[in-house]
């Protein structure tokens, strides 16, 4: 299929015609508020209800806790409290304390609702707008593959998949966004890899050990069904960066380098910082060294999350500038006729 599509770009403004307004980063800079700023009111405001505690205390406990709230948020939580009850919040004492609040209310997490919700709930603001002056190009139909990769197996607990669904699920949207038509492939591994569907991928956790190149070995056979010279491919990865020996240095890293992608990238997800035997992170890091398309991100905790997703989509863009001032670079050889 023949459209006629927006090309290079020659400058940018604050102003121009609606039609050329610059989607991409005005989605990335809507996210990135989104992300950094949403959170749980209702759970937030229950920490007015522990006994004793006044405004600092339930800020001190929510910043702890990673959730993005502001202290005069609080305080105006707080204030309205106080008018609708006629006494003071410290007076308030439907929780013993912090601990007991966190086991008798479930928070709601902004994946869930980001998933109900979906995009009508990213914060667009008019200062985030960037118009470009396009030229007019014939292009084929756009057509984008991506493969999502997780560890599932013992190590990954509920907090580490967690963070993997928040990452992976904003770069789900971005991409289905940029191309005409995407589709997304999930694969789990422990020792041993197999494809699962998109529900299954979040939550599932196996008892076995790890050994991450099952998975890549995987991804190059799926791959064989989208031609590079017909498909922009993208390969997720994410895990808590544990592996079996030398599987990373002397496996992964290799299949990795054997694969012709738009980008490929690691997720390290690891709660509170990284464990003495988590290293396939750093060396996927040291392998590549910010180039050929890999990137290498590390999410401890939700407020990570931003970070991550503009490390892998930085790289993203650093790699389709370096393979359009050299047409062999990684793979680029044919890429005008990629669709």
């Amino acid at each position: 299929m023949i459209e006629e599509v927006e090309g290079d770009f020659t400058d940018t403004a604050r102003s121009g015609p609606r039609g050329t307004l610059d989607v991409d980063e005005f989605f990335k800079r809507g996210l990135k508020r989104h992300l950094a700023t949403d959170f749980d009111e209702a759970y937030v405001r229950e920490g007015l209800f522990v006994d004793g505690a006044d405004v600092d205390d339930v800020f001190a406990w929510a910043r702890g806790d990673g959730v993005p709230v502001s202290r005069a948020w609080i305080a105006d939580a707080a204030a309205t409290l106080e008018a609708e009850r006629g006494e003071p919040v410290t007076a308030l004492d439907r929780w013993e304390s912090f601990d007991a609040l966190a086991d008798g209310v479930e928070r709601d997490s902004v994946t869930r609702r980001i998933r109900e919700d979906g995009l009508d709930s990213v914060p667009f603001r008019r200062e985030d707008e960037r118009f470009r002056h396009p030229e007019v190009i014939e292009e084929r139909e756009r057509n984008v593959v991506v493969i999502n990769v997780r560890d599932a197996s013992g190590s990954m607990r509920e907090t580490k998949r967690e963070l993997v669904e928040r990452v992976f699920t904003p770069m789900d949207w971005y991409l289905t966004g940029k191309y005409d038509a995407a589709e997304f492939r999930y694969v789990v591994h422990d020792a041993e890899a197999w494809e699962v569907d998109r529900e299954e991928f979040f939550g599932i956790q196996s008892g076995g050990g790890t050994r991450i190149s099952s998975a890549y070995e995987l991804v190059a056979e799926m791959l064989e069904e989208y031609p590079y010279s017909e498909w922009n491919r993208y390969v997720f990865a994410a895990g808590d960066s544990e592996n079996a020996g030398s599987d990373t240095t002397e496996s992964v890293i290799p299949l990795m380098e054997s694969i012709d992608a738009n980008l490929q990238a690691y997720v390290e997800t690891q709660p509170g910082g990284g464990a003495a035997n988590a290293r396939h992170a750093d060396e996927v890091e040291a392998a590549f060294d910010g180039g050929d398309g890999v990137a290498v991100a590390r999410v401890s905790e939700p407020g990570d999350v931003t970070d991550a997703i503009y490390e892998i989509l930085s790289t993203e863009s650093a790699a389709d500038d370096a393979g359009g001032a050299d047409g062999a670079a990684r793979g680029r050889t044919d890429g005008g006729d990629r669709r």
